[in-house]
């Protein structure tokens, strides 16, 4: 569904704060230019009150994203993935902005970020809209040229209908002939 098949316009509220994903990501932007620090973070919070808490709760996410990419490499069509494990797993906050990757070829990590901050500066929020179970690949068969076969996907992930953080998962899937 885009926003010419919807009935009515409706500004969607992703973020639950009545901001769009630009205009919270041209805030963080202006946050960590005037600070010297990521979104005017001088420090981490719960890493400082609780650096157990904080390692266990880092290291389940991260062992979520190495645990993805060691299934999908053993269910890969692909000999370029499975026998030489070329691909990732990353997590994005709403911004663009890498979180947290798996091990592997972390090469695309920025890219994938890219195309992100693309579909926010582009306005994709609103067209084609970004709804649950949608899945973005940001490789072009025409320009892609040497690397037609890498197949970065996001995949939007929600907490309720807050939208929280993208999943892209970088792979490479070659041709047969």
């Amino acid at each position: 569904m885009n926003i010419l098949s919807r009935p009515e316009i409706v500004v969607p509220d992703l973020l639950g704060n009545g901001k769009s994903l630009k205009q919270y990501r041209g805030e963080v932007v202006e946050r960590t230019r005037n600070s010297g620090h990521y979104n005017g973070l001088e420090k981490l919070e719960l890493r400082e009150a609780d650096p157990i808490g904080y390692e266990k709760l880092f290291s389940k996410i991260r062992g979520g994203l190495v645990h993805a990419r060691e299934t999908a490499k053993k269910i890969a069509a692909s000999p370029i993935v499975e026998q030489e494990g070329e691909l990732c797993f990353t997590l994005y906050n709403a911004v663009g902005d890498c979180i947290l990757t798996s091990t592997g070829i972390i090469i695309h990590v920025g890219t994938m970020g890219a195309a992100i901050k693309y579909m926010i500066e582009n306005d994709w929020e609103n067209n084609p809209g970004i709804n649950p179970g949608d899945m973005f690949t940001n490789n072009d068969c025409q320009i892609g040229k040497p690397l037609l076969t890498i197949r970065p996907t996001s995949r939007p992930l929600r907490c309720t209908t807050r939208f929280s953080i993208a999943v892209p998962e970088y792979t490479q899937v070659t041709s047969s002939g």
